[in-house]
Order: C-alpha cells, then sequence, then structure tokens
C-alpha cells in the first residue's frame, strides 16, 4: 500500500500554549475560546457551514514525540491498548474534537468548547449532525468507572515524552538517524532511479525503519554523542550496501544481458 500523505488545510488558535493543563475531551471544555484559520486557498468550501451550531475538528496531533501501541490514559493508572484510548501517541497522530460554532467570518471559525493546543494543524472539517453521530445503548469498556473524572482532569506532557534509558532520549535520537536519511534526497533519488518511483519509496520507508530499530542496539552505550556517532557509521553503510545491490527497476523495460 503505498504511503499516504496530508497536507493541512488551515491551523487552529487557542490560548493552550502547552499541553500541560488542557482539557482531555472538548466536552470538559466549556467556555474555552478559540478561532480556526482555514487557508485562503481553502476558503471557499466554508460555504454553508454557518448554518450549524458544532462542527468536528480533525488535525494532527503536532508534538507528539512518540508512538505507542500501549500507554497510560489520562483518567486511569493502568496501561490500555491505543485503539481503546483517547491518547494522541498513535500510529497515524489524528485528533478530533467536536466543538461549538460561534461565527464565520470570512476564512476564520469563531468556536468554542475546544480542548487543543495552540497552532495545531487543522486536517478537515465536518458538520455535526446528532442524527449521523450520536448513537443510543452504547457501552464505554473500561472508562465506565472513571468517566465521573472526565470535568476535573488536565492533560498533562506524558505523551510528549520520549523514551529515556540512564538518561538518553532514545526516541530523540530514533528521529533524529531517521532524519539523516529523509535530508539525503540523492539517496532517495538514487533509490527511485534503480527501483521506479513506487519501489524506490517502498524502499526507502523500510530503510528508516531499520534505522529506528537500530537505535536500540546501541543504547548500552548510553552516551548521546556515541549513539549519534555509531548510528551515522551504520546509516553510511546501509546506504553503501542498498545501491550496491543488483537490484533492477521492474518498471523499466531494459533487461540486463544474459
Amino acid at each position: 500500500m503505498k504511503n499516504i500523505q496530508f497536507t493541512p488545510i488551515g491551523v487552529i488558535h487557542s490560548f493552550f500554549k502547552k499541553t500541560e493543563g488542557v482539557p482531555i475531551q472538548a466536552s470538559a471544555a466549556k467556555g474555552t475560546s478559540g478561532t480556526v484559520e482555514v487557508f485562503q486557498k481553502y476558503a471557499e468550501g466554508l460555504k454553508d457551514l454557518d448554518g450549524f451550531s458544532h462542527i468536528i475538528l480533525i488535525y494532527y496531533f503536532h508534538r507528539v514525540k512518540k508512538v505507542s501501541l500501549k500507554a497510560k490514559p489520562f483518567m486511569d493508572d493502568e496501561v490500555r491498548g491505543i485503539f481503546s484510548i483517547r491518547g494522541p501517541s498513535r500510529p497515524n497522530p489524528i485528533g478530533i474534537s467536536i466543538v461549538r460554532l460561534e461565527k464565520v467570518v470570512e476564512n476564520i471559525l469563531y468556536i468554542m468548547d475546544l480542548d487543543i493546543v495552540d497552532e495545531t494543524p487543522l486536517l478537515d472539517i465536518k458538520p455535526y449532525v446528532p442524527e449521523f453521530d450520536a448513537r443510543k445503548d452504547v457501552k464505554i469498556g473500561w472508562l465506565e468507572k472513571h468517566i465521573h473524572k472526565l470535568s476535573k482532569t488536565k492533560s498533562d506532557n506524558r505523551f510528549q515524552k520520549g523514551e529515556i534509558v540512564m538518561g538518553i532520549d532514545l526516541e530523540m535520537i530514533k528521529q533524529m538517524s531517521a532524519e539523516r536519511l529523509c535530508e539525503d534526497e540523492g539517496f532517495l533519488s538514487e533509490l527511485r532511479e534503480k527501483l521506479g518511483d513506487e519501489g524506490g519509496q517502498k524502499k526507502f520507508l523500510e530503510l528508516e525503519n531499520i534505522i529506528i530499530e537500530k537505535v536500540d542496539d546501541f543504547k548500552h552505550l548510553n552516551d548521546h554523542d556515541k549513539i549519534m556517532e555509531e548510528m551515522g557509521i551504520f546509516i553510511r553503510k546501509l546506504k553503501d550496501d542498498i545501491l550496491s545491490e543488483d537490484i533492477d527497476n521492474p518498471n523499466s523495460s531494459q533487461k540486463k544481458p544474459g
């Protein structure tokens, strides 16, 4: 399956400048105000939205530094599967909030009851329609015993923290190591030349995962600079090995001489 890429259509502005202290759900954020700035190229799509009292904002959790398949939610002390909680450290860090729409002025939406950090990238807007979205006879799983905490619970920075081992931020090192590969546009071009656009991109993503996993092999060094040095050596060798492999472009009509 091809990699999916989204482009923000706007940005959400709020009084919450950091993750700590933000209401954990919009339903617990009564009275908080903010605005949604829709970029001008998408402003035409706001036609008729002012007829709705509530809208659904879909956005990108831009401050998340790690992905976890298990995490401890805000209203419980037990670790839960990420798909059974609303935490942001998801494989695809996308959030949704139902907010009250006060008015629309050109490309600016004035909203209330929001639980979103300032400067959050906006991905989409949908009208909230109870007949579409509300359900009856609902079960809420583990939250049944904890939902009473909603109004008083605020977010902290637990999902912004990377994995720390003996004082070393491994998640940050993994991110920096992966960025070394991403910054080498020439390498990606060579991969695409060898494997075609789709094959090159796929191989590039595979190498990113290999690099991220490799960091764990060096965590025993307990030194940020030493780990980065070893990762630099590993990445250079990995790229050289890949480019020296005898791989045909699957989209090429040329055949190797037999």
